[in-house]
């Protein structure tokens, strides 16, 4: 046992605890019979949550949609709902809005993408497809740009100075931005571009 004991590096009494155990069990369990009795034996032991899950029914929809508005709905870390649905206690549903992609989508995504790669001089990059509109002749009827405004006015300047005489037009901000200013932006500039540049049988 003292040689057994050196030359695993531990104490003797586990030499003669180990042996012992070995005799005690070799005709029922043969070998394993000596086996680590820690695992599962140490650590902290798992918390019962059957009855936590149990209250998942009574949660209305809404407020389940997620991992973690369930987590905080329940009181608990989302590695608790994500680790049940791991071990399959709970199903995670899925709808028409976000599907989980197959790997025939997969695929067919990719194939989708790369048929839009354009192949120039100075590399690969993706043709801008935007909210490209086509008609029956594949002529372009709206390319997806509208327009850009800014928030700007333009006053006359009041003195002269050494960058510009009185009365030159200054391009200055709005003092404010309020609904009033996005509504008169929104009628006089996107809605009366997109009117102009659709076709008339779309304008409403």
């Amino acid at each position: 046992m003292c040689h057994a004991a050196e030359k695993f590096g531990v104490n003797i009494s586990t030499i003669s605890r180990v042996w012992g155990r070995f005799k005690s069990t070799f005709d029922s369990d043969g070998i394993n019979g000596v086996v680590s009795r820690m695992p599962g034996a140490t650590g902290r032991k798992k918390k019962d949550r059957q009855a936590l899950l149990a209250c998942i029914a009574d949660i209305p929809f809404r407020r389940r949609m997620t991992q973690q508005c369930l987590a905080d709905e329940l009181g608990v870390a989302r590695s608790v709902v994500r680790d049940a649905i791991a071990q399959g206690q709970l199903l995670r549903h899925t709808n028409t809005i976000h599907p989980l992609l197959m790997k025939e989508n997969k695929h067919a995504r990719i194939r989708h993408a790369l048929r839009h790669v354009v192949h120039g001089p100075d590399g690969s990059h993706f043709s801008p497809m935007n909210n490209v509109v086509y008609d029956a002749n594949r002529q372009v009827l709206f390319d997806g740009k509208i327009g850009i405004w800014d928030f700007t006015k333009q006053t006359e300047a009041q003195r002269t100075s050494k960058n510009r005489p009185a009365g030159t037009l200054e391009t200055k901000n709005l003092d404010s931005v309020n609904g009033k200013v996005y509504k008169r932006y929104l009628n006089q500039g996107q809605v009366a571009n997109l009117r102009k540049r659709h076709p008339r049988r779309w304008v409403c």
